[in-house]
Order: C-alpha cells, then sequence, then structure tokens
C-alpha cells in the first residue's frame, strides 16, 4: 500500500530478484506493478459476500421463528380437538413437519457455510429429530448410514419431508401389526450420479425410493 503526494492510495506488488551482476555484494532488483483495481475488485467481492451471508442468516433466521410460531398455532389446535383422534393425528403430523424444517433451518444457522449441509451430518440427526417426535417408545431401534455429499436447503428439506412421509407409513404399518418385540430400523442414503436413494428396511418390510434433486452440491 502506498499513499502518493495527491493522498490517493494505490496498491502495489513488489518482486525481489537477484541482480546478474559481478559485484562484491550482491544486487537485488525490485520491481513494482500496480494491482490497485484487482485489490479494489477483491474488496468489492469481500463486502458482497459478507452482505450475502448476513441476508441469508437473517432470512434463515426469520423462516425458523415463523416455523415455529405456526407449530405453537398446530399444536395448541391439536388441544382443541381432544376427542377427534383423526383431526389430531392429522394435525400433529403437520406440526412434526413444520418442526423439522424449521430444525433443518436451524442446523443451517449453526455453520459458517449456510449454503450447503453434509449429508452424513443432517440426515441422521433429521432421522433421530423425526423418531422423537413420532414415536417415543423404546421399542424401535433406528440404524442409520449416509453416504457424505452435499445438501443445499431445499434439497434437504426435499429429501427430510420424503423420510418423513415414509416413516409416518412404517410406523402406521408396525402399530397395525401390534407387535411387543423391539423393531429393528435401517435407514441408508447412498448418492449415485447425483440421484439420492433412500432405503428403509426392518425384519418384514423393504421400502425404496430415488430421489432425484435439480442438484446436489
Amino acid at each position: 500500500q502506498m499513499i502518493l503526494k495527491n493522498n490517493k492510495t494505490i496498491y502495489l506488488e513488489l518482486t525481489l530478484t537477484k541482480a546478474n551482476i559481478e559485484t562484491e555484494n550482491n544486487t537485488y532488483l525490485i520491481s513494482a506493478r500496480d494491482i490497485t483495481k484487482s485489490k479494489q475488485t477483491e474488496d468489492s467481492l469481500e463486502k458482497l459476500q459478507k452482505l450475502n451471508n448476513d441476508l441469508t442468516h437473517e432470512i434463515h433466521h426469520k423462516i425458523k421463528n415463523n416455523l415455529n410460531t405456526l407449530s405453537g398455532l398446530l399444536y395448541l389446535q391439536e388441544r382443541n380437538h381432544p376427542e377427534n383422534e383423526a383431526i389430531k393425528k392429522v394435525l400433529k403430523y403437520i406440526r412434526v413437519r413444520v418442526e423439522m424444517i424449521a430444525f433443518i433451518e436451524k442446523k443451517y444457522l449453526n455453520q459458517s457455510n449456510m449454503n450447503v449441509l453434509d449429508a452424513s451430518i443432517l440426515l441422521p440427526s433429521v432421522v433421530l429429530f423425526l423418531k422423537n417426535k413420532l414415536r417415543a417408545s423404546a421399542n424401535y431401534g433406528i440404524q442409520v448410514n449416509s453416504d457424505q455429499f452435499g445438501l443445499n436447503n431445499s434439497n434437504a428439506i426435499e429429501i427430510s419431508q420424503e423420510i418423513c412421509t415414509r416413516l409416518i407409513d412404517l410406523f402406521e404399518q408396525i402399530d397395525a401389526n401390534k407387535s411387543e418385540e423391539k423393531i429393528k430400523i435401517h435407514i441408508a442414503f447412498t448418492s449415485i450420479e447425483e440421484t439420492v436413494t433412500i432405503n428403509i428396511k426392518n425384519e418384514s418390510l423393504d421400502l425404496q425410493s430415488e430421489y432425484k434433486p435439480i442438484s446436489l452440491y
């Protein structure tokens, strides 16, 4: 950085090279290149990136708060229908989906890069969240394995909605069998050629679905 006589600030890139001159002492040459424009461009990009991060953080924060408010309203509606189990079940499932999206938004808020999350970390935590919300019974043991691949916010929510639908169906089928034995469920997420395959298995059931998002980060 150099300040000129007219108080204008410029940025220089200095290069030190040894001169090919035969003298008693080593002689070096210093060359300077004006990089003011590239430095200004770099600073502008950094400011834009910071602004983008701040706006993204604010958006995720507002979405999470609004979803929490909606979840509270849905819970109140559940309590308004104590005798109607069908309505209570529908409202509960809607509320769980809303709370799941809020949970995902919080995951994005808690990391520096709010544009992408590692599926091998996010998806097992989503499954555990849904297990606790949908089924408190200790008779359900769930093992989750996931490939390591990136998910943007939209893909994460869509895949999680698919997981939620599958787990609801699975729990209802298991409940219909009225088994007293501990149920072991295995869930695997694999990503090949930008296609996410979801496998859900237990001793008597084998569900498989494929989800092909627009793009995987």
